[in-house]
């Protein structure tokens, strides 16, 4: 397939139907700048669904009005919390484009997101993904990092093994789960998370096994980095009581066998990879325990009282 120019006219007749769902649970703060964004992107073509989930504030009632004045936006609505995952699976599976993207309630996109991301697989048929340098905020705006990768580290030149090895390190390549993916690919790779914290890392491990990513390097994303910690905002689901069980952070590595094993889209000669990514998920786990570990108050106890004082 020929790839979009880059100057093409991108609202024009037959331009691919690009899917974005977005899952919402008291995203009131940020919802209404969410979807000014996505409904700002030159990519025109665009089927927007916004699914809440028993939300408790006005995000529902924001997304409705936004679905009154444009026939983009579709809103579906649940009686009850039934966790993230279930919302981001049931976007998904509502999803009509030929492409499709999760978009966070909270976050922001430039204009150029969408159109920049399409043509970037357009170029790469191998790809199964595409993303951006992305842009971490704290809730005031200020700016927190900036994630890019340049040279050895640009995932567009990596191979699956490499890229599944880096997410196994703990290298930043799960920030492309909010990018943009070919539906048809994602409906079949997307089976849930693993009940681990950092499951979005574990998630596109596996979808590093099976695919290329496509790499934009321009800032087109912004991350908002929440204040309030995970086990808090999800106190009652069980994604916030993950945070709460005993060496979570080894429980992560140990549940990454099965579920690369269990891919829908893992191809079977890449199978003898898993217990080498076992292995570097474990490693990685080793060195967080040990970083808390000598950052613990405990530990700073121990090591005065070693210290030499003649």
């Amino acid at each position: 397939m020929a790839p979009w120019p880059e100057n093409m006219i991108i609202n024009e007749r037959g331009s691919p139907l690009v899917s974005v769902g977005l899952p919402v649970y008291n995203g009131e703060r940020f919802l209404a700048r969410a979807l000014e964004a996505l409904l700002a992107q030159d990519w025109s073509n665009l089927d927007i669904l916004v699914s809440d989930n028993a939300s408790t504030d006005a995000s529902a009632t924001l997304a409705e009005s936004c679905a009154a004045r444009d026939p983009r936006v579709r809103v579906v609505r649940s009686e009850v919390n039934s966790g993230f995952e279930a919302n981001f699976a049931r976007v998904l599976a509502s999803a009509r484009g030929t492409y499709f993207m999760w978009a966070g309630c909270d976050d922001w996109w430039d204009p150029r997101f969408v159109s920049r991301l399409v043509a970037a697989l357009e170029r790469s048929p191998s790809a199964v993904v595409a993303m951006s340098a992305v842009e971490r905020v704290d809730e005031a705006g200020a700016l927190l990092d900036v994630v890019r990768h340049q040279g050895a580290s640009d995932p567009s030149s990596m191979t699956s093994w490499q890229l599944a090895l880096g997410l196994a390190g703990g290298r930043p390549y799960h920030l492309f789960i909010y990018g943009l993916y070919r539906r048809e690919f994602i409906s079949r790779a997307f089976t849930g998370f693993a009940p681990v914290i950092a499951s979005d890392r574990l998630f596109m491990c596996r979808i590093a096994m099976a695919g290329r990513f496509a790499y934009v390097d321009e800032v087109l994303h912004r991350r908002l980095v929440r204040a309030q910690p995970i086990a808090e905002r999800y106190a009652d689901e069980a994604l916030g009581r993950l945070w709460h069980r005993s060496w979570p952070r080894w429980r992560l590595a140990l549940a990454a066998g099965p579920y690369l094993w269990h891919s829908p889209v893992l191809p079977a000669s890449r199978r003898a990879w898993i217990p080498l990514i076992v292995l570097r998920f474990l490693k990685a786990s080793l060195g967080q325990t040990l970083v808390r570990a000598v950052r613990s108050p405990g530990f700073a106890k121990i090591a005065a009282g070693t210290r030499r004082t003649d």
